[in-house]
This record gives C-alpha cells, sequence and structure tokens, in this order.
C-alpha cells in the first residue's frame, strides 16, 4: 500500500532520516446548542432555538423574552449535564450538545407571579409580567 494511493503527494514529506510526514487538516467537532421551553400545561417541549456551533467558539444566548410563544423567563436551566451558563459572560460551547431550557417565574414571586394591589400589581394579561394571571395567555385578567 502507498500513501499516495490514498492522500495527494503535495500532503506528505519525506524527513532526513527516511520517514514520512502526513498533513491532515480537519474540521474541529460541532455540537448543538439548543434553548427549549417547557408548555407547564401541556408539559411540551418547545423549541426555542437550535445552532450548530465549532467547539469552544461563544454561543448566542436568546431572549428570555419569547414572544412568539408568549412568555418570558427569569434565566436558563442547563439540563443533562450541561455547563451552567451567565448572560453577562462569554459562554463557550463545550465537547458535548447541550440544552437549556427557560426557567418560568414562580407564582406569587414578584417577579412574572401574581402580584396583588399593595405588592406591584403589574400588568394584568401580559404574560411574563407581574399580575398575569396565565403566563402564556393573553386577555385574561385576574379578579
Amino acid at each position: 500500500m502507498q500513501l499516495t494511493e490514498y492522500f495527494e503527494k503535495e500532503k506528505i514529506s519525506r524527513g532526513e532520516d527516511g520517514s514520512r510526514t502526513l498533513q491532515l487538516y480537519y474540521d474541529r467537532n460541532v455540537y448543538k446548542v439548543k434553548f427549549i421551553y417547557i408548555d407547564p400545561f401541556t408539559q411540551e417541549e418547545k423549541l426555542i432555538n437550535e445552532e450548530t456551533y465549532r467547539f469552544g467558539v461563544q454561543f448566542m444566548i436568546p431572549s428570555k423574552s419569547v414572544w412568539g410563544l408568549g412568555v418570558t423567563g427569569i434565566g436558563w436551566k442547563a439540563l443533562d449535564g450541561a455547563p451552567e451558563i451567565d448572560e453577562y459572560a462569554m459562554n463557550l460551547v463545550p465537547a458535548q450538545n447541550v440544552t437549556y431550557e427557560l426557567i418560568l417565574p414562580d407564582e406569587g414571586s414578584g417577579e412574572g407571579g401574581e402580584g396583588g394591589e399593595g405588592e406591584n400589581p403589574g400588568f394584568p394579561g401580559f404574560p411574563g409580567f407581574p399580575g398575569s394571571q396565565f403566563p402564556g395567555l393573553t386577555g385574561f385578567i385576574k379578579f
């Protein structure tokens, strides 16, 4: 078997001691970075964003306000061993596919929760804001 049967001659060099060196270039591994939302009513997983990146590059974090789904979250939770992300720092793609889930505010937390008359009544009917009765649904006003 000859190396030239499988590789171009320009990529093969011969050393002074008779050894041969083969120059091979390959792409770094690529991995998927996926952001999802779990519908609290149906437990259905909804895709917010999915991109493929090379290992070690910075990836984009989508907005926590997902108007297409009618929700606003308060952060991202790493799933399946993915490293935690910081929306104010540089996040690099690890050597694995990763998934992050949108964290929804807790009811009554003051961050998108129920909100009361004396404690930040919010904007009724708008998802993800204090005072919203049903995050993800518009037009419902809490009485």
